[in-house]
């Protein structure tokens, strides 16, 4: 069940819909609420960071290059170089 009220724990009636897990997730990112970017209290990497890799990769740099220097994985730097992370971060 997802909220329309955003407590996880109300049991409301009036307050619930139904939907899948995907739909909750997109729901808390349309209301500002998922832990995106900087906002993930796990990431290792700020938007200014994230900017910065993309220049270095762009200039030449190797993913695996980049990532020892930012510390994250070589996986992490491919993905931040084909946009599918941290997309948020022009």
């Amino acid at each position: 069940m997802c909220h329309h009220c955003d407590n996880p724990i109300c049991v409301r009636p009036d307050h619930l819909f139904v939907g899948t897990e995907k739909d909750n997730q997109v729901d808390r990112v349309r209301k500002g609420r998922g832990g995106i970017g900087e906002r993930n209290g796990n990431s290792k990497l700020t938007t200014e960071k994230v900017k910065l890799m993309r220049q270095k990769l762009a200039a030449g740099a190797t993913t695996t290059m980049v990532a020892k220097e930012f510390g994250v994985s070589q996986e992490m730097a491919s993905y931040i170089r084909l946009n599918r992370y941290w997309k948020e971060a022009y």
